[in-house]
C-alpha cells in the first residue's frame, strides 16, 4: 500500500508541478507585456511565446519607452527572431543609434560573425575593429582582436584591391563600360523605393558592398532595399566579385551624402 501510495503521490505531484508550470508562464502573457516577461519565457525555452509578449510590448509601449528599454527590445527582437535580415537590422541600429551602449558590443560581435559567416571579410573586419577600439571594457573585444589577427594577411590583401578599383570613372560613357548588369536589383523587380538615391545618370556612384557569390549580393542588396533605397548588382572587367551599388552622381557632395546615410 505504500508503495501504491507513494506513485500515486509521485504522479499527482508531477502533475502538480506541471500545472503550476502552465499556469506561471499563462500569467506572464495575461498581465500587461513587459520586457521582463520576455526574458522570462526565453530563459524557460518558451520562443514562441517570448515572441507573442515582445510584439505586444512593441505595439503598446516602444513609442514611450525610455533609451535603455528600447536598447533592450532591439537586442531581444534580434535573438528572439527567425529572420536573420531582421536580425542584422536590430544589431545595426543597436550599433548606430546607441554606440556605447549596453547591448551595442555584442551587437557588433553578432554582425561581425555573420559578415564574416557570408564571406563579406571587409564588413566583419570593419564590425570587429570597431568593437576592439570602441569598447575597451567589453571582454568581447579580445575575441574581436583574435579575430582580427588570424585574418590580418586577408583583410590586408582584401583592402588593396578594393583599394585598386576605380572609385569614380571619367566620364558616364566609361562607367556604363565597366558596370555589367547581374540582375534586377529588389527595388527594380516592383519594390518601393522610400529614399531617392540620386540621380539616375552620372559620373560617380556609391558601392555598398563586393561579395564573391551573386547568392550573398542579392541577400545583401534586398537588405538594403527593405530599408528604402534602390540598388543594383554589377560587375566590373577583370574581377569576379559582384558589386552591390546605389545612385549615379555629378556631384561628388549628392555621394557622399547618401554613403553617410547608408
Amino acid at each position: 500500500m505504500r508503495r501504491g501510495g507513494a506513485g500515486l503521490s509521485g504522479r499527482l505531484l508531477g502533475v502538480g508541478a506541471t500545472i503550476a508550470l502552465w499556469a506561471g508562464t499563462a500569467g506572464l502573457t495575461a498581465q500587461e507585456p513587459t520586457l521582463d516577461a520576455v526574458d522570462s519565457l526565453t530563459a524557460r525555452g518558451d520562443v514562441e511565446r517570448a515572441r507573442e509578449v515582445l510584439t505586444s510590448w512593441w505595439e503598446g509601449a516602444w513609442a514611450e519607452a525610455a533609451r535603455l528599454e528600447r536598447q533592450r527590445a532591439l537586442w531581444l527582437r534580434g535573438r528572439l527572431t527567425v529572420d536573420p535580415a531582421m536580425a542584422r537590422r536590430d544589431y545595426t541600429r543597436l550599433a548606430v543609434e546607441f554606440p556605447g551602449g549596453r547591448y551595442s558590443d555584442q551587437a557588433l560581435y553578432r554582425l561581425g560573425l555573420e559578415a564574416a559567416a557570408s564571406g563579406n571579410l571587409l564588413e566583419a573586419a570593419a564590425r570587429f575593429e570597431e568593437l576592439a577600439s570602441g569598447y575597451p571594457s567589453s571582454p568581447l573585444r579580445l575575441d574581436a582582436r583574435g579575430w582580427l589577427s588570424a585574418h590580418r594577411e586577408e583583410i590586408s590583401d582584401a583592402r588593396r584591391q578594393a583599394a585598386s578599383e576605380p572609385a569614380e570613372p571619367p566620364d558616364e560613357a566609361a562607367l556604363e563600360g565597366r558596370e555589367t548588369p547581374v540582375a534586377e536589383a529588389p527595388a527594380a523587380r516592383g519594390g518601393k523605393t522610400r529614399v531617392e538615391t540620386g540621380r539616375v545618370r552620372g559620373r560617380m556612384t556609391v558601392q555598398l558592398g563586393a561579395f564573391s557569390t551573386e547568392e550573398r549580393a542579392r541577400r545583401f542588396a534586398r537588405e538594403v532595399e527593405a530599408a528604402g533605397y534602390d540598388v543594383r548588382l554589377v560587375r566590373l572587367a577583370g574581377s569576379e566579385l559582384i558589386r552591390v551599388r546605389a545612385g549615379r552622381f555629378e556631384d561628388e557632395s549628392e555621394a557622399r551624402a547618401l554613403g553617410s546615410r547608408l
